[in-house]
């Protein structure tokens, strides 16, 4: 990422990888869909950490404790997915992410802040 998304192509990824351009292109249609995939397989991984040791039954103020200590510890041991999903977040890339995150973790956390509702009243 150091030149950017304008600077990368699938070209100098295939060089740099020390693949031919055409393997990557088995995989992915273009470097559009390469990006994407690369973007929702980082947010998926951060959510999935995130939830380490979560359950949506727990206490509310239990529950963001232990999702905001796992993110800051995937902070610390994965800083380029932070910087590289930083990035992206700004980016039309980034749609994707909210879709799966929707899918994904919707229901987890959805289930999460129901509970904490219901025993808020």
């Amino acid at each position: 990422m150091a030149e950017g998304l304008d600077g990368f192509g699938v070209n100098k990824l295939a060089r740099s990888a020390g693949v031919s351009p055409a393997t990557i292109y088995i995989y992915y249609k273009d470097k559009e869909e390469l990006i994407s995939s690369i973007c929702v397989g980082v947010a998926e991984k951060m959510m999935t950490f995130s939830l380490q040791n979560f359950s949506p039954d727990m206490d509310f103020a239990d529950g963001l404790r232990v999702q905001w200590r796992n993110r800051l510890e995937y902070f610390m041991q994965c800083p380029l997915d932070m910087e590289f999903i930083e990035i992206m977040r700004y980016t039309h890339f980034y749609e994707k992410v909210t879709a799966m995150l929707t899918v994904n973790f919707g229901q987890v956390l959805g289930a999460f802040m129901r509970n904490a509702e219901k025993s808020s009243n």
